[in-house]
């Protein structure tokens, strides 16, 4: 696995490209949906796909934040909703704070870790519906011991959705209405590629309420990967890697009907970096820009730099908001574009030696960390955030 990944999800989380991580060992009988998938996922075939639309607008002024909590750290991966914003206050630690509290309120722990040592920032929390989803793992670096938990913000239910014993790890996760999609690789007793040292790269997805876990897809990991994922409903997106990872392609799964579609191949616009899916909408990094494609009328635009925004990098979808961190001369800066209006706006951008990075949205708020103090190794920052424009 890459550095540039494993960045992806404690930059962007960390700014990177997909998400560290691998496969998954479940302790719940394990179905393979591959068989009932209609099989068009098909490497050689090529579409040819109507011109696309490349927009390009001017971004509204910077609103200023409208809530700020100041950290002594500096710190990787970020949720908010109406109430709270939850943040990781050691690596091994998840905290949260009203977004009414002001300066010294005493922070909640809602997480810690379950492992000796273990860790929570591998991959990036993720705030859906009542619950927040998280990966525990037990060792740094490519941990083949982990699980996936969700944690019910309300009433502080906890349920292990996912885990590994000792024979996967887990490249992405993804959760929508009860269902989490996950993309791993796996050496277990259920692996389909011959040979002692060889796993399988699989594409699976797993109930909330349950725990039963159904495996979409495997396939011999030297012959292609399973990188990043999105869910939305019965629509799950995934990126499949080529062997030799010169070609990416973003497959669409219909859970309800059991179908798959090579997406972005049959609109002839590849996959460069992480993808991500809200309702009927789905985004991914292509060359040129982000691919920004409507399932409900088949439209689909590049959305390209706007005037001082720099390169848009690493798209996120949520509720009626794409956005990006992306990568500009003058530094990092938070744009958000709206579905509905087709405006661009810039939430944050960095001071004198300062980043602004991780945002992160929930319906409509929006919160990002302002890292100060740049050329310092053990700088502090700021938690900021604010309402979308309305």
């Amino acid at each position: 696995m890459n550095l540039h990944r494993a960045l992806s999800v404690i930059l962007i989380c960390l700014i990177g490209t997909a998400l560290l991580g691998c496969a998954g060992y479940s302790l719940t009988p394990r179905i393979s949906l591959t068989s009932s998938f209609t099989n068009t996922i098909s490497p050689t075939e090529t579409r040819t796909a109507k011109p696309t639309q490349i927009l390009t607008l001017p971004p509204l002024p910077i609103p200023p934040p409208q809530g700020r909590i100041e950290l002594p750290y500096r710190t990787l991966s970020l949720a908010i909703d109406d109430r709270y914003v939850y943040w990781l206050a050691s690596p091994d630690r998840i905290v949260r704070q009203s977004l009414k509290a002001g300066q010294g309120v005493l922070l909640e722990t809602i997480a810690t870790t379950r492992y000796p040592n273990g860790r929570l920032d591998l991959v990036p929390m993720q705030r859906n519906g009542d619950w927040l989803f998280f990966v525990d793992c037990n060792t740094p670096g490519t941990p083949v011991v982990w699980m996936v938990r969700a944690i019910n913000v309300y009433t502080g239910t906890e349920k292990m959705v996912a885990q590994s014993l000792g024979t996967s790890t887990i490249y992405d996760f993804k959760a929508d209405n009860g269902r989490v999609a996950m993309t791993l690789s796996d050496w277990g007793p259920d692996k389909k590629c011959p040979g002692v040292n060889k796993g399988d790269a699989v594409l699976a997805i797993a109930q909330l309420d349950t725990g039963k876990r159904e495996d979409l897809d495997r396939v011999c990991f030297d012959q292609a990967e399973w990188l990043n994922v999105a869910i939305s409903g019965n629509n799950l997106f995934a990126t499949r890697a080529s062997a030799n990872k010169s070609y990416s392609d973003v497959i669409l799964f219909n859970l309800q009907v059991g179908s798959s579609l090579q997406l972005s191949q049959s609109l002839g616009v590849p996959a460069t970096g992480l993808l991500a899916a809200q309702g009927s909408w789905v985004a991914w990094d292509a060359t040129g820009g982000t691919l920004l494609y409507n399932l409900s009328n088949h439209e689909h635009t590049l959305v390209n730099n706007v005037n001082g925004s720099g390169a848009l990098l690493y798209p996120r979808i949520d509720g009626a908001w794409l956005y990006w961190t992306d990568w500009a001369v003058d530094g990092y800066k938070v744009v958000v574009y709206s579905l509905d209006r087709r405006e661009m706006y810039i939430m944050a951008a960095p001071g004198e030696n300062e980043l602004v990075w991780e945002p992160t949205i929930y319906v409509n708020m929006i919160v990002w960390e302002r890292t100060l103090q740049i050329d310092q190794a053990n700088g502090h920052s700021l938690l900021e955030w604010t309402r979308l424009p309305q």
